[in-house]
């Protein structure tokens, strides 16, 4: 599931359609997800080779996106937010959304 926010201000599900920007669009979020401990690591200095160890852990984890893109579908959750968040007003409308999509 990719969120992003809503032109319309409403909640809205769409199915997408896999090609390499979608690949890495899902890249880029998980490594937006995982940011903060790759830079712990670093600098724990756990790892001699940080750079050339990130580098590979990045072709993987793109590698296995793809392997598992090809095994399940793919939506776009369009969702009303400021400031890349659900505000108050819209948390529960939106677990409603999610419960209801989920279901079909």
């Amino acid at each position: 599931m990719i969120m992003s926010p809503s032109a319309t201000g409403q909640f809205r599900a769409s199915y997408v359609k896999t090609d390499a920007c979608i690949i890495k669009e899902l890249f880029d979020m998980n490594f937006r997800e995982v940011k903060k401990f790759l830079f712990l690591v670093q600098k724990s200095k756990s790892i001699s080779d940080f750079n050339t160890w990130e580098n590979d852990w990045r072709k993987r984890e793109t590698k296995n996106l793809t392997h598992l893109i090809k095994k399940i579908g793919i939506y776009r959750i369009e969702c009303p937010w400021t400031n890349n968040r659900i505000d108050r007003n819209t948390s529960d409308p939106f677990f409603q959304f999610l419960e209801d999509t989920v279901s079909l």
